[in-house]
């Protein structure tokens, strides 16, 4: 969101209201989710599904992808085999509560060998 899609949102919108001033707010998902709640912020980009108690808008489907070095074995498959991500070192994305991944490893019964955990898919995608 903040890399793709935020950059040009913000670029349109300060072109259409240049005396307009905002704040930014970076969060993982139950933090914006808590900020639309409390009031602090007047919207946010959430995952499906979120509190009840909010209204949502579906922008896009995103999918998961997984960030291999180019000698893994399956670097070349198309569709990649979630058990096969407990047979390697796994670097977990993830800040707070949950994150997709870990729900997913958990309804596969899959236990990973998480050997790093960090919020920056920049410092993943390195160590890679």
């Amino acid at each position: 969101m903040a890399t793709h899609w935020l950059p040009n949102i913000i670029k349109e919108f300060q072109i259409k209201y240049p005396h307009v001033e905002y704040e930014l707010l970076l969060g993982d998902y139950s933090e914006i989710e808590n900020w639309i709640l409390e009031g602090r912020v007047d919207c946010g980009f959430l995952r499906l599904p979120t509190h009840p108690k909010l209204d949502t808008v579906f922008l896009e489907q995103d999918r998961l992808l997984v960030i291999l070095p180019e000698n893994y074995p399956l670097a070349d498959c198309e569709r990649f085999p979630v058990k096969a991500l407990s047979e390697y070192p796994f670097m977990l994305l993830e800040k707070g509560e949950k994150a997709e991944i870990s729900e997913i490893f958990e309804r596969c019964s899959i236990e990973p060998k998480v050997q790093f955990t960090t919020w920056d898919d920049y410092a993943i995608m390195s160590m890679v």
